[in-house]
């Protein structure tokens, strides 16, 4: 190679040129590589190709296998009960709970009326006997007095023998046959020999005088019909009331089960059926519920539920997510002290992969194409469907374990 330089003439131990100094460059020497290097190439090159063939560079790529296990659904109605004596862990506690309404006192008038008939006077005649001999006196022997008052004997009777000295006497029962006041005779108002008794020497008398002879009147009295209009003013009210107190009996997280008791009591002053013209009357609400508390049944019945699938299930199976419970309506009372609880119930048990299992499948899956690997992934025990992510259709699954990741895929 030459240089050309500025045009200048000088002396050197080099040959001068005039206007021009030419130097050259010396091409290096090549070196020979040392006879021992191509048998070891040759050599080298059968391992390179094991290594190659044992640890690909195109199969290091990430592997994610997304398993998606089985599982089983399953679905139950149960029923449970809560009381107020529990006897085993099936039964929820129960808590009765009463409440009572008053309402102010109303006076009304009273509407109701009464027709009463005239009633007959009742009383006593007494019959004396002066004859030496025993005399009967006839049952219905009827005595008139005063104004035509007709009085009548209720029963036959046998008078003793007596003496005109010491006469001997009987009583018997008597009434008036017409209703109505005229029939309370004074006392004696009979008093004379008993010319109707067809005896010899027999007197009568009424030594007391005859009562209950009433006239037919009408008048108004205190109906139940007074009461229940009353109370059907006042019971929703009273009823609302007592819902209220019940409701604030209740303990964190409880319910009212139903239905809820209501009793009505009514009270008047006077009593129904008595003589007035008005009434003050007083409205009674009582009513009674049970209270529950739905959380505690619906544990109990994902416990019992939960129970019960396991015993049917595979070991593998276990409990996905906590069981679903839904109590149903309407609750029934089946007596005083319990209610009957209707509980709806879902759970789902997915199949469980271990760790072990999984380091297992991925073991079975190195080195395999993609299509064998998929083959291989749905024999596989507890695997419903799979895929694989991060390696193409006509590449090799990596040898490597630490490039698999294992995904489970939960419902």
């Amino acid at each position: 190679m030459r240089t050309a330089h500025t045009r200048k003439a000088y002396h050197s131990h080099g040959r001068m040129v005039e206007g021009f100094i030419v130097s050259s460059s010396i091409a290096p020497t090549r070196l020979r590589p040392p006879r021992w290097t191509f048998p070891v190439l040759l050599l080298a090159l059968p391992l390179v190709g094991v290594l190659l063939f044992v640890f690909p560079p195109w199969t290091q790529s990430q592997a994610t296998i997304l398993i998606h296990p089985l599982s089983v659904e399953k679905h139950d109605l149960l029923h449970l009960t809560a009381t107020v004596a529990p006897i085993d862990a099936s039964q929820s506690q129960a808590r009765r709970l009463s409440a009572t309404s008053i309402a102010p006192q109303i006076s009304v008038q009273a509407t109701g009326v009464v027709q009463q008939q005239a009633s007959v006077a009742r009383g006593v005649l007494t019959f004396y006997n002066s004859a030496s001999f025993p005399q009967t006196v006839a049952e219905g022997l009827i005595f008139t007095v005063g104004q035509g008052i007709q009085i009548v004997t209720d029963q036959a009777v046998t008078i003793p023998p007596g003496t005109p000295a010491q006469a001997s006497s009987v009583s018997v029962p008597a009434h008036v046959l017409q209703g109505g006041v005229p029939g309370n005779i004074g006392p004696l108002t009979i008093h004379s020999l008993c010319s109707e008794c067809g005896g010899i020497a027999i007197a009568v008398k009424n030594l007391k005088p005859f009562s209950g002879g009433q006239d037919a009147q009408t008048f108004t009295v205190v109906a139940q019909t007074d009461l229940d209009n009353v109370a059907r003013v006042q019971e929703g009210e009273l009823v609302n009331q007592s819902h209220i107190v019940l409701l604030r009996q209740l303990h964190q997280g409880e319910q009212l089960g139903s239905p809820i008791h209501c009793a009505e009591h009514l009270t008047s002053e006077p009593v129904v059926g008595a003589k007035a013209t008005q009434a003050s009357i007083e409205v009674t609400e009582a009513c009674t519920a049970l209270a529950y508390d739905p959380l505690d049944i619906g544990h109990r019945a994902a416990l019992l539920f939960h129970s019960q699938v396991q015993r049917s299930l595979d070991a593998h199976l276990a409990l996905a997510r906590p069981i679903s419970t839904y109590i149903q309506l309407p609750i029934v009372e089946t007596d005083p002290a319990t209610l009957s609880i209707s509980v709806s119930v879902s759970g789902r048990w997915v199949y469980q992969m271990s760790q072990a299992a999984q380091s297992r499948l991925i073991r079975q899956l190195e080195g395999l194409s993609y299509e064998q690997a998929l083959a291989q992934l749905t024999t596989a025990p507890g695997v419903q469907t799979a895929s694989i992510e991060g390696i193409g259709g006509n590449d090799l699954l990596p040898r490597d374990p630490a490039q698999f990741t294992v995904q489970v895929v939960l419902p």
